[in-house]
Formats: C-alpha cells, structure tokens, sequence
C-alpha cells in the first residue's frame, strides 16, 4: 500500500522538526537572524545528527528495544512544543519576498518527478545494497550493536565494509522500525532529501544577499546549471552516502567562512558549536571525512589562535558540544576495536620510483574525468575558470580570509589523490571505479566559493 510511502513524507518532515527544535534550543543567537530557507537546510543535518546520536547511543548500550513508533510519536511532538515555546521567545524568522516564494513553489514542482522517482523507484546500486541498506536490515533485527549478525559473522558479509560508520544506516533502520517493516524505496525520498537542501540552503543565501539587477538571475542559473548535471541526479537517492556528505562538507566550509567574518563573540561561540555538531555528523557517514575535519579544526584553531582560546576560556559550552558532536563517532569507534572489526586496507609496499610514475597517469586521468561533460556538466569547468581568477585577485587584494576557502576542497583532493598513489591494488580501476563520487564530496563546496567569489568581485570590481 501506500502507507510507507505517505510515511516516508512524514518522515522526512519529522526530521526537519528535530533539527530545527534542536537549533532552537542552542542555537538561537546564530539562526534569528536567518530566513526561513537556511534555517531548514541546517535544520535537517541538525535533525540527522541528533537521530543518529541518540540511535548510537540506544545501540551501543544495548537499547535497541526502544527504537519504535512509540519513540518516534515523543520526539515528533517534543519537537513540536520545543518550536511553539521557543518561537514565542525568539525573532521571527526573516522569509523570502512574495516574488521569491513564488520561485520555490515553482522548484518544488520542477523536483516533482523526482521526488515521485525516488519514492517508487527501485534500490539496485551495489553499495546501496550491499553495504548501507545491508547494514540498515541487520540494525532493523537487532537490539545492540553487539547482537547484529552482520558484525558477528566474521568470515561473512566482508563486502559490506563492516567498520565503516553507519549513522544512516541507524537512521534508516528507524524508519523501518516506524512501519514496522523493510521498505527500500520509500526511504530513498531521506536521501533525497540532501540534495534538495542543498538547493534551500543557496537559494536562502541568494534571498539573504537581497541583490538588485541581474547578478541574483546570474546566481540561479549557475545554481541550475550545476547541480542539475547527470552526476547529482544519480546520486541524489541511489541510497549512497556521497551526496549527504557532500552536502556537511558544504555546510561546514560555510560555518567556517561565517566565523572567520563574525565579529560578534556569542554569535562565534555558536558557529563553532555547530562546527562540532555537524563534524561529527560527518564522520558518523563515511570515514573519508576525518582528513577534512581534521583539517578544518586545524585551519580553524591555528589561524585564529587567540580567538579561539579566549572562546574556550570563557565558554564552557565549548567543550559541551564538542563532546556532543563527537561521541556518536567515540563510540562507534570503540564498538569496532571491541568486536575485531577491521576496514581491511593493506599496508602498501609500492616504491617511490612508482608513486612518481602514477602521478602523470593520475593527472590524465582526472583530466579525461572531469572533461566528461556526460555526468559533470559544462558548467563545472566555467566555474574552475573563475575561481582561478578569483583567487588571483584575493590574494593580491590581500583577502586572505575568503581567499582560503579553497584550501578546504584542494586538501582533500589532494588527500584522495594520495591514497591511489599508494595503494597496493589495480590503480586504474580504482580510479575509475571511485574518482567521480569522491570528486562529488567536493562539487557544492566548489559551488559555494565560487558564490562567495563572484559576491567579492561584484562588490569590488563590477556592477552587475
């Protein structure tokens, strides 16, 4: 019938409830001043994180038993008497202008068919299956982390990754708990959802800019021509993980950007809450999103050195969130050292001599990638073109801030990049088997600097 499907919807709104409550609650200061449109898009990473906490927590303590409808009903509601009381409390939230809301009712029934592919179609991508959703069915079975076959079978399932993160999994397995049964399809429309945010968190950015003439037309047609390429229409719910982290890595680099401009120091202490919240959300996805974090946090503590001490100093609330944030991953982490679960990666053994000669077939082979206009589009390279200048003139205006934006995205290129220098395995069909979903952790990042650019140079130099 069509109850999981109908389900599904209520789902997903579920979790943009939670999301927005929970930000309400602590982070009021820093989103009272945003419209409606950014509110929702961190509302439901938000709400991703605290389902995914409060699951890993249940699992790994063996309180599984509690994750039903009955559960589900409490934080739906609870989450709703948070909003009523705290909305009466706080600023009303800033909404787009009539003319605008027009345009998202207009994108809401552009993604019309899509939202219907993606409730009704099938789940067929191999690691949809054969790793997230795997997860996800074992996780619906059992109770504890320790009771789930597949973590216990230790010669089975070694395809499935076993010690890869499985917040969506939990996630997932919520969802089945709530029908009270195994639905693939209608799930897909949580991931979609990820990609869908990732359309109001520009287009709020694009409202909050208020621009005149022509640049605001400019903005929506890149936003189109980018992230309608065949490659986000692939992923935006085959059931892999790639777009949703690609969607924090986005959101992360904008809080970082946010607090390297923020003046105000309550307002700073906030971002860097959510900083941690949304890291460790990150790496409860994939673990591929440990060097970009890390790296943030580097970037983060080490040029603003005595800013960040002098909020850790005089903010406990500080070290709250960051114990928040990371102790789904702590534990997690934990499980898998107590169960022997291992990722499986050989030590390599490859020679200097042969690192370097893999550099120029690794440099042809990106190029020839990302030249495939098929799944990445035109518009990717146009978008190259400029932040290349762009960054040129950053740097010799001395902005150094927005210029190192850039950092962020190229770090973890060049992360990705390293590890098929050193691997022991076929190079070649790695590559190609896994450059452009690891390139896709990138793309709305790339979009965002490129935003960010074009706002400096309207500014500074044209009129547009």
């Amino acid at each position: 019938g069509l109850y999981p499907y109908i389900q599904a919807v209520f789902f997903v709104i579920f979790v943009f409830l939670v999301g927005f409550a929970f930000n309400l609650l602590f982070f009021k200061r820093l989103f009272s001043k945003e419209n409606v449109l950014i509110q929702l898009s961190f509302s439901f990473v938000s709400g991703s994180f605290v389902l995914a906490f409060l699951l890993t927590f249940l699992y790994y303590f063996s309180l599984g038993w509690l994750v039903n409808f009955k559960l589900y009903l409490f934080l739906y509601f609870l989450s709703l008497l948070i909003i009523v009381w705290k909305s009466f409390k706080a600023q009303t939230p800033s909404f787009p202008r009539p003319k605008r809301i027009l345009v998202l009712l207009i994108l809401i029934l552009f993604f019309y068919p899509l939202m219907k592919e993606s409730l009704f179609s099938f789940l067929y991508a191999w690691d949809a299956v054969g790793i997230w959703f795997l997860k996800a069915k074992a996780l619906f079975l059992a109770n504890s982390f320790k009771d789930v076959f597949l973590f216990n079978s230790k010669f089975n399932f070694l395809y499935s990754h076993k010690a890869y993160p499985v917040g969506l999994p939990l996630i997932v397995a919520f969802f089945y708990r709530i029908i009270s049964s195994i639905n693939d399809q209608a799930i897909k429309f949580y991931y979609l959802s990820f990609y869908l945010s990732i359309f109001l968190f520009f287009l709020g950015l694009f409202f909050k800019k208020e621009e005149k003439g022509s640049l605001f037309y400019i903005k929506i047609f890149s936003l189109f021509a980018f992230f309608l390429s065949p490659i986000f229409i692939l992923y935006a719910y085959n059931g892999y993980s790639d777009l949703p982290l690609s969607f924090v890595f986005l959101l992360l680099t904008f809080l970082y950007f946010e607090f390297l401009t923020e003046k105000k120091e309550g307002r700073a202490l906030e971002i860097i809450g959510l900083m941690a919240i949304i890291s460790g959300f990150a790496l409860v996805i994939k673990y591929e999103a440990i060097p970009f974090v890390l790296f943030l946090w580097f970037l983060l503590v080490f040029g603003k050195t005595a800013r960040v001490k002098r909020i850790f100093r005089s903010n406990p609330r500080v070290f709250f969130f960051l114990f928040l944030g990371f102790l789904p991953f702590v534990l997690w982490y934990l499980y898998t050292k107590q169960a022997n679960l291992e990722l499986y990666t050989k030590m390599s053994n490859i020679s200097f001599v042969e690192m370097l000669k893999r550099v120029k077939m690794l440099y042809n082979f990106v190029i020839v990638e990302l030249l495939d206009t098929s799944r990445f589009g035109v518009f990717l390279w146009v978008m190259f073109g400029f932040i290349i200048y762009s960054f040129s003139v950053l740097i010799y205006k001395r902005e150094f801030k927005r210029a190192s934006l850039i950092l962020l995205p190229i770090f973890q290129l060049f992360f990705y990049l390293s590890v098929y220098l050193i691997t022991p395995f076929d190079f070649r069909s790695q590559f190609f088997a896994s450059f452009e979903r690891l390139f896709l952790h990138l793309m709305p990042t790339l979009f965002f600097i490129f935003i960010s650019y074009l706002d400096y140079l309207q500014e500074v130099h044209f009129k547009v």
